[in-house]
């Protein structure tokens, strides 16, 4: 059997080390990661090799030549352009000779017995068969569900945790008969996860997936990197490593290697012809080759490169060394820290946990280098969250960081576009909405500075002042301390997983160009942008309506910039209305939970006491309201969404889709099978919800927090509008809040938080899978299982090590029964794998 390996990898996330080097070439236990996998394929008689080429091609020719030195036949094909996974090994079609042939990657480190798939896929006759494996983090790989006889039924790409069903992944290992490439177009961009596979799923081909046992890493970034050597020398894996065991304390020297006998050593691999002198303490190490240690020196947990120099009386602690790094006596290289190839490090210099230095860049003598921001653990991998970026201000959002993350905005925007830049009122908030507009200057973007306007207003004028995206910057609605940070794109939607994805990649890896000094952006004011939005707004509206009905309702603006517009609206409409905190008090803009319960009590007594409509309070940013009748009762935010829906239901006839995240009430869905509406379910996420209110047949959707869209004006939440929308629907029925809620059957809701590791998430989601997948079950959102009696929905947190279950019956006991099910369904399965773990 023939296979291609697919060299051509970037390795954007391995920067800087793979500044000099693609990423097959970056060496693995003094090895280049694709040597490994070519003695992986040669162990098992795979030795007919096309590899496919893209980046840094003669580094890969030069080195493996044609093969024979390492007892394989290789083939080398340039691609001409990147046409994605599927239509590379498309453009090797003719070259391949065997009717079934297998696909690797380069740049993974695996000792999976690859004979078993292959067998496997000749026995069942496959057109296409996925290895699979299971890991603890899916989220960046392709997830897989196979049937009881391996036929996948279910995949998806990179997804985030409320997606996960399973922790079973694509390991980019596949075994292919040769009449699939018949369905990959040439000279196209064409990847065999995101397109191939759901084409063959969908055209009814036979494709398989066969869970392999055995170690596999997809070495993607430098943290995995660094693992990777541990999980070697701890022999997790099963590898060709060169060099002679030693002694009891686990190590493997290389040929030629002097270690002086009052070194302390243990659980590492040298490299040939490493010299270490007298006095050091080497532990979870790998040396390369020709490598000299001077005396006194303690190295822990780090990868050092080949030919590289290290001083004495030296600290490095969980750091990787590149190829040919010389570091001078008395230095400090903290924990997590990468020094790429051909850098010179002075005596006594101190590298700051978490730096990157570039290749052949020189740090002085007695220098103390740390990066402008100062990493904190928080920001190690990922920085969006389920509400945007939030961190404790000054602390873990610091100016530093927001210029960078700024810079790494404009530079997914792209040069001389320009995007929006708004606030609350805090200072905090302005003192930060500068910082981000500095980076994203910095790279060639021009700025819309609107000041402390809100979110939603902003939004709106997107298309308006052409705007390539924007940023809004506040304090966080009930934590002082925090800040919140929210992007959107051009349509004023929030960023998608994959668009927040793009500007981590770039600020993890600081891959922005800073641009010439007369290239810089500029800063513009927009004005009239306050009309603009009013005039569309009651464009929409059936002002007639509201103005005859004469409302008289309280309104709590929470201290938001949401007074500076909304009581001209209201205005206009002949309302009757008492404002409440309609100043800017930057003091009062985040209110703890108790300050929010009081307000909410506050605003009922007023409208009890001056026999007001209803009451409406509106969120700091604009975005979100909350509703009390006419009695001055509180509504909570499930009711209110089904009542918000139940009331589109009734006045839009000519409408019929609405869309609410997995977790609202049954009652919704009731009430769309009586008025003939389609429900659209979301995931529930902002971004989710405004995405599918993109979609022209949507006319309303929201969430269970006060949030509600409608597309006809914007499809983003709006708090103004949809107030306003309220009323005109209570017009338009000549009816009340009170009177309505008379249509909606009362439910029981229960939430409960269950503790669960972060890499246990996968495993639990597939147990879900697998014990309820006959049932009545829907997986947008997690897994909600739907009974006759209610339902319950149990999802991994997006931040955080645990589940969040809800449930809803009529019934209160039957909802605590349902949610109590699947609390014991995640213990059970969290002590099975303990109990595996120890067996």
């Amino acid at each position: 059997m023939q296979a291609v390996i697919m060299a051509g990898g970037f390795g954007t996330r391995l920067k800087p080390l793979t500044n000099n080097a693609p990423k097959p070439m970056i060496h693995i236990a003094n090895k280049p990661m694709m040597e490994h996998v070519v003695n992986l394929l040669k162990s098992h008689g795979i030795n007919d090799l096309i590899v496919l080429l893209y980046v840094q091609p003669d580094l890969i020719k030069n080195y493996f030549k044609d093969g024979s030195d390492f007892g394989v036949k290789i083939e080398y094909v340039l691609a001409e352009e990147d046409y994605g996974t599927a239509g590379a090994v498309k453009n090797v079609e003719k070259i391949i000779k065997d009717d079934d042939f297998m696909v690797i990657s380069a740049d993974i480190i695996t000792d999976i017995n690859i004979s078993k798939p292959i067998d496997f896929h000749i026995g069942k006759k496959s057109d296409a068969t996925i290895v699979l494996t299971h890991v603890e983090n899916p989220l960046s790989f392709g997830i897989v569900i196979t049937d009881a006889e391996g036929k996948i039924t279910k995949f998806l790409e990179k997804p985030t945790w409320s997606e996960v069903f399973s922790d079973t992944i694509n390991t980019g290992i596949y075994i292919l008969n040769r009449s699939v490439l018949k369905m990959i177009p040439e000279k196209s961009e064409f990847d065999f996860s995101k397109d191939l596979f759901p084409l063959l799923l969908k055209d009814g081909k036979k494709l398989f997936g066969h869970i392999s046992n055995g170690y596999w890493k997809d070495v993607g970034t430098l943290s995995e990197y660094r693992q990777s050597h541990l999980d070697i020398i701890a022999g997790k894996i099963n590898l060709n490593i060169d060099g002679e065991k030693l002694g009891d304390k686990n190590i493997t020297v290389g040929a030629k290697s002097i270690v002086d006998i009052t070194c302390d050593i243990e659980n590492s691999i040298l490299g040939k012809d490493v010299h270490i002198l007298q006095n050091c303490k080497i532990k979870n190490c790998v040396i390369g080759d020709n490598c000299t240690i001077g005396e006194n020196t303690s190295i822990s947990g780090s990868v050092i490169g080949k030919a590289s120099k290290i001083g004495a009386n030296c600290d490095i602690q969980e750091s990787i060394l590149g190829y040919k790094t010389y570091a001078g006596n008395n230095v400090f290289i903290g924990a997590g820290a990468v020094v790429s190839d051909v850098c010179h490090i002075g005596n006594g210099a101190v590298i700051n946990p978490n730096v990157k230095i570039w290749p052949f860049k020189n740090v002085e003598d007695g220098a103390i280098l740390s990066e402008s921001l100062i990493w904190s653990d928080k920001w190690s991998a990922k920085i969006f969250g389920q509400y945007g970026i939030t961190g404790l201000a000054n602390l873990e959002i610091t100016p530093e960081f927001a210029s960078k993350l700024g810079a790494a905005f404009g530079a997914t925007v792209g040069k001389n576009r320009t995007i929006s830049v708004s606030r609350d009122s805090h200072k905090t908030s302005r003192l930060f909405s500068r910082a981000m507009m500095s980076g994203v200057l910095s790279v060639g973007v021009n700025v819309n500075d609107f000041s402390d306007t809100p979110i939603s207003i902003v939004r709106y004028q997107a298309k308006q002042f052409k705007s390539s995206g924007g940023i809004h910057v506040r304090k966080h609605p009930f934590d002082k301390k925090l800040l919140n940070i929210k992007f959107f794109d051009s349509n004023g939607l929030d960023f998608s997983s994959l668009g927040e994805q793009k500007i981590e990649r770039l600020f993890f890896r600081e891959d922005y160009t800073r641009v010439g000094s007369e290239e810089t952006g500029e800063i513009f004011y927009p004005t009239h942008g306050t009309e603009y939005y009013t005039d569309g707004f009651l464009k929409t509206i059936d002002t007639e309506k509201i103005i005859k009905r004469k409302f008289k309702i309280v309104i709590d603006y929470s201290y938001g910039s949401s007074s500076k517009i909304f009581p001209a609206v209201i205005g206009k409409l002949g309302i009757d209305s008492v404002h409440l905190n309609a100043n800017l008090d930057q003091t009062k803009i985040t209110k703890t939970e108790r300050e929010f319960k009081k307000s909410l009590k506050e605003l009922s007594s007023i409208v009890r006491s001056i026999n007001a409509d209803l009451g409406i309070f509106i969120d700091n940013g604009g975005e979100k309201i909350y509703l009390c009748d006419e009695n001055g009762d509180n509504i909570d935010g499930n009711t209110a969404l089904t009542l918000m829906a139940m009331l589109v239901m009734k006045t839009e006839k000519k409408f019929q889709s609405i869309s609410v995240p997995v977790n609202s009430s049954f009652n919704i869905s009731k009430m769309a099978k009586e008025h003939d509406y389609e429900i659209i379910y979301a995931k529930n996420s902002s971004s989710c919800l405004m995405e599918k209110a993109g979609n022209s047949k949507i006319y309303f959707a929201g969430d269970n927090e006060g949030g509600y869209i409608y597309p006809g004006f914007m499809p983003a939440f709006d708090g103004m509008y949809s107030t306003i929308k309220l009323l005109e629907m209570l017009a338009k029925l000549d009816s009340s809040i009170k009177n309505e809620m008379r249509f909606i059957e009362p439910t029981y809701f229960e939430y409960k938080k269950v503790p669960c590791p972060t890499e246990l998430k996968g495993f639990i989601m597939r147990k879900f899978f697998e014990k309820y997948s006959d049932e009545n079950v829907l997986l947008i959102d997690g897994i909600k299982l739907i009974k006759p009696q209610g339902w319950v929905l149990a999802y991994p947190a997006s931040e955080g090590a645990h589940f969040e279950i809800f449930s809803e019956s009529k019934d209160k006991d039957a909802a605590g029964v349902l949610i109590n099910e699947f609390s014991r369904d995640i213990e059970s399965w969290k002590a099975e794998r303990d109990i595996s773990a120890l067996s």
